[in-house]
């Protein structure tokens, strides 16, 4: 039912008990809400107590965690293809076509298990994981019926991490 403000019309009665519509009779077909009481808070003592922290007193009961140093190890592999590649099937680039940071030939990408991952870029934009795999000797890139482009960079990003513990 449209309104129309500011005008009278019979046998309807605005909630604030006039006779004209005014902006509360807007709210008239919904069901009042309820106002849910608060819930109580439990009291402190019926809460989980949490073990305070073991602080050593003197210096002969003192014992050291010891210190964790995380560092990553990043290295970067370029390639620049000669020719246009379609990716109509599965394609697979050897290690060798690709050269490091410091311009020298790649022999083989490095293998960090579960202690890092690689990133593929291909003309700058990352890719997602499922698009290729990497193992020590290639990278292969799945099918997804586009053409990568003669002179397209292709970089594979390593990363790994060395946990020391003193």
């Amino acid at each position: 039912m449209a309104i129309a403000w500011g005008r009278r019309r019979s046998g309807i009665k605005c909630s604030c008990q006039t006779k004209r519509l005014c902006r509360r009779s807007s709210k008239r077909g919904r069901a009042k809400k309820k106002r849910r009481p608060l819930r109580k808070r439990r009291s402190l003592s019926r809460r989980r107590a949490v073990p305070p922290a073991v602080v050593p007193t003197s210096g002969a009961d003192q014992s050291r965690l010891p210190t964790v140093s995380v560092r990553p190890i990043v290295q970067r592999y370029f390639y620049l293809p000669a020719d246009d590649i379609p990716l109509t099937e599965e394609l697979v680039i050897p290690a060798t076509r690709f050269v490091d940071d410091r311009g020298e030939p790649a022999e083989s990408f490095p293998d960090h298990r579960q202690e890092g991952y690689f990133n593929l870029y291909v003309n700058g934009v990352l890719q997602e994981g499922q698009l290729f795999r990497v193992d020590s000797r290639s990278v292969s890139v799945a099918s997804t019926g586009q053409k990568i482009l003669a002179g397209t960079p292709i970089i594979l990003e390593s990363v790994g991490f060395i946990a020391k513990v003193f």
